[in-house]
């Protein structure tokens, strides 16, 4: 619903953009609201998003360097799945602004 109030109010959502709730409500329908952004800008706004940028910032550092840690090893020690942390390494979550 949120994304047929969001198309009524602004028009169609553009190519690669989802709809954000501003107010952190997933059930929210007002369309002052709903922002369409990127993915990766909807998952790094999230309430019970773990990592911080500077968390990313580091990680990325980390990768950079000859001879990482594991990707499990550093999940394991931020709290996070090894997937979260591939797709900050890939840039598919926590695109620096």
């Amino acid at each position: 619903m949120h994304r047929v109030t969001y198309e009524a109010a602004n028009g169609p959502i553009p190519a690669g953009l989802v709809v954000d709730h501003l107010c952190r409500v997933p059930s929210c329908v007002n369309p002052l609201h709903l922002e369409a952004v990127t993915n990766a800008e909807n998952v790094r706004r999230g309430s019970n998003t773990k990592l911080t940028m500077a968390d990313a910032v580091a990680i990325r550092e980390e990768f950079a360097q000859p001879n990482p840690r594991t990707k499990q090893a550093v999940a394991d020690a931020y709290g996070v799945s090894r997937t979260a942390i591939r797709l900050l390494l890939t840039g598919e979550t926590w695109v620096a602004a």
